[in-house]
């Protein structure tokens, strides 16, 4: 688990943002990234993932993307 303070102003955003991001392997072999963000102030937030993986040798492999709330930004 990591955790982040982002201060009122940084980057020109508004409000204090408390971030948190826990890694966890699953029993199948997978990974599990769950994230969490509380802001003081209403404020946008976009939080990611850049990991990059080595898939040489592998015959195929899928990507599941499970997520609790979502922003139509149409």
């Amino acid at each position: 688990e990591l955790k982040y303070i982002d201060v009122d102003g940084s980057e020109g955003f508004s409000g204090d943002v408390m971030i948190t991001v826990t890694y966890e392997l699953t029993e199948e072999s997978g990974l599990m990234i769950d994230y969490k963000a509380i802001a003081t102030k209403v404020t946008p937030i976009d939080l990611s993932n850049h990991f990059m993986f080595n898939l040489a040798g592998h015959v195929s492999y899928h990507v599941y993307i499970t997520v609790q709330q979502k922003v139509d930004t149409r």
